[in-house]
């Protein structure tokens, strides 16, 4: 089950991006009213040192704005 942040509408599986830990059976969620991500690209770090260190590109469909934006998310 996804969660949102505090303050946030809990969003549907198709309107945030999430990353699981299952080791963990932790859970960080990415959700910005409005806007319906595509399947997310992880691109590594250069010469990572953690297997997360890196960022997330996906292209978001702005509901509000009838138009796509670029979205680049850092992991932390």
């Amino acid at each position: 089950m996804l969660s949102a942040a505090p303050g946030v509408d809990s969003p549907t599986w198709f309107e945030a991006l999430a990353k699981v830990d299952v080791e963990r059976g932790e859970a960080k969620v990415w959700h910005e009213p409005g806007l319906y991500p595509s399947e997310p690209v992880f691109v590594s770090a250069p010469g990572a040192a953690t297997e997360d260190e890196g960022v997330v590109l996906s292209i978001g469909v702005d509901a509000r704005a009838l138009g796509e934006q670029p979205l680049h998310l850092h992991r932390r």
